[in-house]
């Protein structure tokens, strides 16, 4: 077993604390440059960072080889920032990480998203099944035919009954890698310029590159990407937020 999978908690953590501290790069360059310098070394003694260079090195490498270095495509920065203290290459470096961690959080634990996942439909409440509506309208039948008093819980019943839920409760409504391709394709779609024999979408090799990191099971095929690709083809993408734009979904 991978080191995600023993302890995915704290892996989330980890991602999620790399995304606060690339956002606060992202800010600083446009708006605080005297603050950049601390931004980039606080990122690069993150957690996420050191333990992908650590463990996952071979899969970065055919992330960032995918993205710039195989025939035909070409990856740059969309608004660059010139900064004495940061690269441009470090720059597109950082944002690699950052669009990977991005897609990870929201494949590893969708549930952290409840502030938007629910409006964007990755998260969806969950309703009684065929099984729970029968036995609530036999139940309620069988109170009414005794005629005894249950207070309120009575139209708690009947609510289960008509297949409405009682309480609040969200469980994630598509498979965790159609999420992490979502997450991908609207993150980058804002930072990046992608030119390149698939429409100009975020590499699908490097996408499978970064299954291979969570250890995603079935394993997946370019092909497969990019199927799930071109349904968000031909939609406003401006109009779909990423759900690790809103920081205060990140954390509890």
């Amino acid at each position: 077993m991978t080191s995600i999978e023993q302890n995915k908690n704290e892996f989330v953590e980890v991602c999620r604390e790399y995304i606060e501290l690339y956002q606060e790069l992202e800010f600083n360059l446009n708006n605080d440059p005297a603050l950049v310098k601390e931004s980039v070394n606080d990122i690069e003694a993150s957690k996420f960072k050191k333990v992908l260079k650590e463990k996952y090195s071979h899969y970065l490498d055919e992330v960032f080889f995918a993205l710039n270095k195989a025939h035909g495509t070409s990856t740059k920065l969309k608004s660059p920032v010139k900064s004495k203290e940061v690269s441009l290459a470090k720059q597109f470096e950082l944002l690699i990480f950052y669009i990977t961690a991005c897609g990870m959080a929201v494949y590893l634990e969708a549930e952290y998203f409840t502030a938007d996942g629910e409006k964007e439909g990755i998260l969806q409440q969950v309703k009684p099944n065929t099984s729970v509506i029968k036995a609530a309208r036999k139940l309620y039948s069988a109170i009414e035919n005794q005629r005894l008093e249950v207070g309120d819980w009575g139209f708690n019943l009947i609510r289960l009954g008509c297949g409405d839920p009682i309480h609040r409760q969200l469980k994630a409504s598509s498979d965790p890698l159609r999420r992490m391709i979502r997450e991908i394709i609207l993150v980058s779609h804002s930072r990046l310029t992608i030119k390149n024999k698939g429409k100009g979408r975020f590499s699908p090799t490097a996408i499978v590159a970064i299954t291979k990191i969570v250890n995603h099971k079935p394993i997946v095929d370019i092909r497969m990407i990019q199927r799930i690709q071109s349904h968000f083809e031909g939609i406003a993408l401006n109009s779909m937020g990423p759900l690790t734009d809103n920081i205060d979904n990140l954390w509890d």
